[in-house]
C-alpha cells in the first residue's frame, strides 16, 4: 500500500467518524450543531479528495466501510455535493 493510500484510509476512517458524531448530535436533538457539523465536514471531505484524488478517497471510503460493517457499525457517509 502507497503512502497516499494509507493517508485516504486514515482520512476515510476520520471521515466516518466525524459522520458518526454528527449523527450522535442529531441524535441527542442538536440539529442545528449536526447541521454545522455535517456542512463543514462535508466542505473537508471536498477539500480532501482535491488533495488526494476522489477515486483513491472513494475506495478508502469502501475499506472503511467494510471494516466498520465487520464490526457491527453502521455506514451513514456524509453525502456530496457532487
Amino acid at each position: 500500500m502507497s503512502d497516499r493510500e494509507e493517508q485516504a484510509r486514515v482520512t476515510a476512517l476520520w471521515i466516518l467518524h466525524s459522520a458518526a458524531c454528527a449523527k450522535l448530535l442529531r441524535s441527542k436533538g442538536r440539529n442545528w450543531q449536526a447541521d454545522a457539523f455535517e456542512a463543514a465536514l462535508s466542505e473537508l471531505t471536498e477539500i480532501v479528495a482535491g488533495e488526494l484524488g476522489r477515486k483513491r478517497l472513494e475506495a478508502a471510503m469502501d475499506w472503511a466501510a467494510g471494516q466498520a460493517s465487520r464490526s457491527g457499525a453502521e455506514y451513514d457517509p456524509i453525502p456530496s455535493r457532487h
